[in-house]
């Protein structure tokens, strides 16, 4: 009766195991495995590794505003939004501040960004575990049984390597045979055990801190350059949702003003009605209110459609389905008219500094030309002779003597070199010829961000310019098409002016409604373009922002 079983890493078949545990070492150094494989289940890696990755995004974002102070990527539970707000008395109108938690809670690609994030978090675990002790194990053990003896094998070989910040590869291993019995016959061998270490160290091609170092200094560079993306991203969704609701907003008050309109003009039809049949009214001027009143009609179903689509795609951004029953709050427009009275007042070249200052984007662009450079130098390195310093040290013990005792055994050394002479370097040459190119294309880049952000900000601030001077100018025609509806319904009343001046008039007004609202929410959304741009938002943990009164004030609270 044969039993055979190569225990290889971890995977130890425990019956097998415990017929061969025959000596009490063995137990010794088998029992901790076994406590080992008893708690590694896939909940306690995904623990692990969310220990370790957020532990990595809170260290780095201590110099970096913006990152909430609990990141995780478990969404949790969705709230119940359709149930709250329509058994709510708002009927199911939500405020911006609402719309914008709601988002962050739910929206699909928020998530997808936050879990970038953490796998960049990921990547750079990878990236350390190089350069921390790496542990290897494997055991082996086996039973046999014939007619006259039994024998019972055992082996257990561990084993630890280390790449030094030098580009100096060590490893250390330790080997046993940590028992062998024979029943029923003369014990032939005794436990044996063997030691080994190395150590190579370059000191031409691929010596030194920043050559070694260089796929992990990389990584952590990059952890950083993922975080600042990630704030940037946030303010931008914020600015995004905040700009859909008030475009939502302003369809919903055109949709208001076209139902108004509609109304309107039929009241007006109706009373020519009764003034043609008292003749007092041509017939053709009734037509044309019944005309007018038609076309008005036409426009509020077009506005409706364009509204209850917008609003369904307003519900998706947010994460939510089509079908739960929310509205934007119209109360929030009035607000609007409250920041027009605060306007930033600022030059432009003390913006584009502002911008240049703290623009997260270019911050990772300025550090992405000295990438460039670090990886110049260390192509250059490559192109050098390969010459490896080799230190090794090994030890066996003394078969009479306990496992592990290597006061008796034989040991030895060697050192030694290894040259490897530069005569094909085509591949490196190839390596450190891009990496000049690429020098060169990122500082072609950083050039052009600059001049992007310079002409983003000048945008900005004449866009948020010609905002607030199209406001003042909407509602000053807005007061001068209510006067001219007055007037000639007046004036058509006197029979001084016809119906087609009344309906042009009442057009223009619902134009001139229409156009205040616009211009309100161009106001509204060439500001959040602004302070964007500047880098002044500030977001807070459920992406609600705070605006300060001028951009110069955020600069000073830096």
């Amino acid at each position: 009766m044969d039993y055979n079983v190569i225990l290889e890493g971890w995977e130890i078949p425990r019956r097998i195991l415990m017929n061969s545990i025959g000596s009490f070492p063995m137990r010794l150094l088998v029992a901790p495995l076994l406590v080992l494989l008893a708690g590694c289940g896939p909940a306690y890696y995904k623990d692990s590794a969310d220990s370790e990755v957020y532990g990595i995004i809170r260290q780095k974002s201590e110099a970096i505003k913006g990152m909430p102070s609990e990141f995780t990527i478990d969404s949790g539970e969705a709230p119940a939004l359709a149930t709250a707000h329509t058994e709510s008395a708002s009927g199911g109108r939500i405020s911006l501040a609402e719309a914008i938690e709601t988002a962050v809670k739910n929206s699909r690609s928020y998530q997808s960004r936050k879990e970038q994030l953490y796998s960049q978090g990921l990547s750079l675990t990878s990236s350390r575990h190089s350069f921390a002790p790496r542990f290897s194990g494997s055991a082996s053990g086996d039973m046999s049984e014939g007619d006259s003896r039994k024998n019972v094998s055992g082996a257990l070989s561990l084993g630890v390597s280390k790449m030094l910040a030098t580009g100096a590869d060590l490893s250390v291993s330790i080997a046993t045979n940590l028992f062998r019995y024979i029943s029923g016959g003369d014990p032939g061998e005794t436990a044996t055990s063997a030691f080994a270490a190395a150590l190579t160290q370059p000191l031409l091609r691929g010596a030194g801190r920043e050559v070694a170092l260089e796929n992990l200094t990389q990584a952590e560079r990059s952890m950083v350059y993922a975080i600042r993306d990630f704030v940037r991203y946030r303010k931008s969704f914020s600015v995004d949702v905040a700009q859909s609701y008030f475009n939502l907003l302003q369809q919903g008050d055109q949709l208001l003003n076209a139902e108004n309109n509609f109304h309107s003009l039929q009241r007006e039809r109706i009373k020519a009605e009764l003034m043609a049949n008292a003749g007092r009214v041509p017939e053709f001027q009734v037509d044309q209110r019944r005309q007018s009143e038609q076309s008005a009609r036409d426009s509020w179903i077009r506005a409706q459609q364009r509204y209850e689509n917008s609003l369904d795609r307003f519900k998706l951004d947010l994460g939510l389905p089509t079908d739960v029953a929310i509205e934007p709050d119209p109360a929030e427009l009035e607000q609007l008219a409250a920041e027009i009275a605060q306007p930033i007042e600022m030059a432009s070249g003390e913006a584009i500094e502002i911008a240049l200052t703290h623009r997260l984007d270019l911050s990772s662009d300025v550090d992405r030309y000295e990438d460039s450079e670090r990886r110049v130098r260390v192509a250059a390195n490559q192109l050098k002779p390969g010459l490896d310093l080799i230190l090794s040290y090994g030890a066996d013990t003394d078969p009479n003597k306990q496992v592990l005792d290597f006061a008796e055994g034989d040991s030895s050394y060697s050192v030694g070199a290894d040259l490897d002479l530069p005569f094909d370097r085509k591949s490196e040459r190839n390596s450190y010829r891009q990496a000049l190119i690429n020098r060169e294309a990122a500082q072609r880049n950083l050039e052009e961000q600059r001049d992007q952000i310079k002409l983003e900000v000048r945008d900005a601030l004449r866009n948020l310019q010609q905002a607030r001077q199209s406001y003042e100018i909407q509602e000053n025609n807005l007061r001068l098409n209510e006067r001219r509806v007055e007037s000639t319904t007046l004036l058509q009343q006197a029979g001084r002016a016809n119906t087609r001046d009344v309906l042009d008039a009442q057009e223009d007004l619902l134009d001139a409604q229409n156009g205040v609202t616009q211009a309100l929410v161009d106001h509204f959304n060439a500001r959040l373009d602004l302070l964007l741009a500047l880098e002044a938002l500030k977001v807070d943990d459920n992406g609600l922002w705070m605006i300060e009164t001028s951009p110069a004030q955020s600069e000073e609270s830096r």
